[in-house]
């Protein structure tokens, strides 16, 4: 089985093997940026999360 041990970005760390990263869909590799982090962590602890899915499977929440 793989693990990606690192975040995605242009080279990753799988199985502790530094490789070139061709998948995914982080064209500009914010996913890593302390800045979104931190703002993604302050939103889930207002809004919490819920799964990625319809509104209609599983109701409203007030960020949408």
């Amino acid at each position: 089985m793989y693990s990606l041990q690192t975040p995605p970005g242009p080279t990753v760390c799988i199985n502790n093997r530094q490789v070139d990263y061709f998948c995914g869909f982080s064209y500009y590799s914010l996913q890593s940026h302390p800045s979104l982090i931190e703002a993604a962590t302050v939103a889930m602890q207002h809004y919490g999360i819920n799964a990625g899915t319809s509104r209609a499977g599983y109701g409203n929440l007030p960020i949408f």
